[in-house]
C-alpha cells in the first residue's frame, strides 16, 4: 500500500478572465497531445512540468488528470551501491523521471489531489495552463473551518508570521501584494525560495503587535497566495482563550489520510483507478457533511 493524503482545493477563474472549464480545458489540451504528445511538457528553467489527461470529464462529470514534475536530462538522479561508483541512472530517450500526483476538479468548484513530499502543487498546474493554454485559473487552499474561525479571531492581533515562498515565477497577479510585502524588492521576481519570519520578539512588549500592512498580506496568504507559499506559520492573541496561539495553516487543510494500492508497472505510486476513486468517495463525504460548505463560508467572512 502506498500512504496519501487526499488534500482539498477551491478552483477558481481568475478575476478580468474567461470562466474557466476543466472539461474544455482537457479536452483541449488532449486534442494537441494527438498530433503533438510534447505538448504535455512545458519546459522551464529550473523545473519542468507534464500535464496528462486521463478523463476530460464534463458539464456534470469530474476532470481527472495526472500532474507530474520531470527531472530533464541534467537533473537525472544517480544509482549507487555498497563499494561501487555512482553512475548515472538510466532513462530511456525522450524519458523522463516524474513525480506524480493525480488531481481532480469537479464541476462544484472543488479540486482535489493525493499529496505527498514530492507531489507537484496545483500551482504548477496554473502555470502550465497558463503558458500552454492561455486558460487562468487559481486554486484557493481549504482549511479545518474552526480552525479558520480561530484564526480570525486572531485579526488585530498577531505577533509573528513565518512564511516560505517557493517558485515566484508561478505567482498570479492577485499573489503580487504578499511578493512585495513578504520579500526582498532587491530579489525580483525571479528570486530563489526563500523563507522569512517577521514578528514582535519573545520579550516584546505583550500588547503589542504586528502592523496592519504585515497583517493583512498574512491573511492574504492564507486565503490567495498558496500558489508560492509552501509553510505558513502564524502567532496571534486568540481572545476566546486569552492568549497567543500559534497555527501551522499547511497543517490545517481539509485532507483525509488514505492507503492506497500500488500500481502494477509502478510500484511506487498508487493505482491511478483506486487513487481517484479515493478522492470522489472523501469528496461525497465532505459534500455530505457540509465541510465544504463551512470551509467556504468562512473563509468569504474573511473579508467581512
Amino acid at each position: 500500500m502506498v500512504a496519501r493524503s487526499l488534500v482539498f482545493y477551491q478552483w477558481r477563474s481568475e478575476p478580468l478572465r474567461e470562466a474557466f472549464s476543466p472539461a474544455e480545458t482537457a479536452t483541449h489540451l488532449a486534442a494537441e497531445a494527438v498530433n503533438d504528445p510534447d505538448f504535455l511538457v512545458l519546459k522551464g528553467k529550473e523545473v519542468t512540468t507534464a500535464v496528462n489527461v486521463i478523463d476530460p470529464g464534463g458539464k456534470n462529470r469530474p476532470t481527472r488528470l495526472q500532474l507530474l514534475a520531470l527531472r530533464t536530462e541534467d537533473q537525472h538522479p544517480a544509482q549507487w551501491q555498497p563499494g561501487g561508483k555512482l553512475n548515472l541512472l538510466p532513462v530511456l530517450k525522450g524519458h523522463y523521471p516524474a513525480d506524480v500526483s493525480h488531481v481532480t476538479l469537479w464541476p462544484d468548484g472543488i479540486a482535489g489531489q493525493d499529496l505527498h513530499k514530492n507531489a507537484p502543487r496545483p500551482g504548477r498546474l496554473s502555470f502550465f495552463l497558463r503558458n500552454k493554454l492561455r486558460e487562468y485559473v487559481s486554486f484557493d487552499p481549504l482549511y479545518d473551518p474552526d480552525m479558520f474561525e480561530k484564526l480570525l479571531r486572531m485579526r488585530g492581533g498577531l505577533r509573528s508570521v513565518e512564511i516560505g515562498i517557493t517558485k515566484p515565477e508561478y505567482a498570479t497577479r492577485e499573489d503580487a501584494g504578499v511578493l512585495e510585502t513578504f520579500m526582498p524588492r532587491a530579489f525580483g521576481p525571479k528570486a530563489p525560495s526563500l523563507r522569512v519570519r517577521v514578528g514582535i520578539g519573545k520579550y516584546g512588549p505583550r500588547d503589542t503587535y504586528l502592523e496592519r500592512p504585515l497583517e493583512d498580506a498574512a491573511f492574504e496568504a492564507a486565503e490567495n497566495a498558496h500558489d508560492i507559499v509552501d509553510a505558513l506559520i502564524i502567532s496571534g492573541f486568540d481572545p476566546l482563550v486569552g492568549k497567543v496561539e500559534t497555527i501551522n495553516l499547511l497543517k490545517q487543510r481539509l485532507k483525509v489520510e488514505v492507503d492506497l494500492p500500488r500500481d502494477e508497472d509502478a510500484p511506487a505510486l498508487p493505482n491511478a483507478d483506486a487513487t481517484f476513486s479515493a478522492l470522489d468517495s472523501a469528496h461525497r463525504r465532505y459534500t455530505d457533511e457540509e465541510l465544504f460548505r463551512r470551509a467556504l463560508r468562512t473563509q468569504v467572512m474573511q473579508g467581512d
